[in-house]
């Protein structure tokens, strides 16, 4: 091995250390599973083994009178998607209600994220940040006042540290090792569920509309915010219902940013990238 790891907890280095991992791994094998990942933000119902399992999730919504974070619990049945690479955003994506009696039919789209973005603030993303710059210019205008994602809240996860409520980040989770990838924040983002994802369309048709109704909308995003997406991929595009039918919603606004900026690429969303810009691109593909 190049790199050993070790901390004073478990230091793989000495026989004592490597005994403790190797218990570590044991009760991991055999721990129920409500217990698999120990993210206590998010527990399976005392009833999980029943029918109808569900999950509750913790958000932390911010109190605008009191600068203060209050914990709001949703509840879910079903997690409609999900991008697992260990160096991406470890996006999961949870349709949710607020009565564990309506999860039936879920209102809010709940996204959980170790996100690279944010605006500086403790409550805050570049997220909501966009959205409201979004919201803001368009709900006044009838054509694009609901093709954006209805903002509810969004801010960081805190884990408990003794008596202490403390970011959850990899900083935190290291403490003091070394990173495996760049420094990520566990971020969770709630908006209205005004549809469902382009993944659950009923035909080719729906796709297409929802296609070019969010092209439509990125172009006015642009020229009336200087606003790029910078990511658009299967979960940043939502069906809803319309009265004339079927439009799309756009949605996942973490990696936006304003023209002139300089702009990462996520080679992620292949699918959904220009041609041109596949062609031209240095990144190996």
């Amino acid at each position: 091995m190049d790199d050993i790891w070790a901390s004073t907890d478990m230091d793989i280095a000495s026989v004592k250390g490597r005994r403790a991992l190797i218990l570590l791994l044991v009760d991991w094998s055999l721990c129920p599973v409500d217990r698999l990942g120990f993210d206590p933000s998010i527990r399976y119902s005392p009833s999980w083994s029943s029918v109808n399992p569900y999950l509750e999730i913790d958000v932390y919504e911010v109190d605008e009178n009191t600068s203060h974070a209050r914990k709001r619990t949703y509840y879910s049945q079903r997690c409609v998607g999900a991008a697992d690479r260990l160096t991406g955003r470890r996006a999961r994506y949870f349709a949710a209600s607020t009565d564990p009696k309506s999860m039936g039919e879920p209102a809010f789209l709940i996204k959980d994220v170790w996100s690279t973005s944010g605006s500086g603030s403790a409550n805050d993303t570049r997220e909501s940040s966009v959205l409201n710059i979004l919201h803001s210019e368009f709900d006044g205008s009838s054509e694009f006042s609901d093709s954006f994602a209805q903002l509810v809240s969004a801010g960081p996860m805190g884990i408990k540290q003794g008596d202490a409520l403390v970011e959850d980040t990899t900083t935190t989770a290291f403490a003091g090792l070394p990173s495996i990838s760049q420094a990520r924040q566990h971020r969770r983002t709630v908006t209205k569920l005004e549809g469902s994802l382009i993944s659950e369309a009923d035909d080719e048709n729906q796709v297409i509309v929802a296609i070019a109704d969010a092209m439509t909308t990125l172009i006015a995003a642009y020229s009336k915010c200087g606003i790029l997406h910078g990511n658009i991929s299967n979960r940043a595009l939502l069906l809803q219902e319309a009265a004339d039918g079927i439009k799309g919603v756009l949605a996942d606004f973490d990696y936006a940013s304003s023209a002139g900026d300089n702009v990462a690429e996520t080679p992620e969303s292949m699918l959904f990238q220009s041609i041109l810009s596949l062609e031209n691109s240095g990144v190996d593909r």
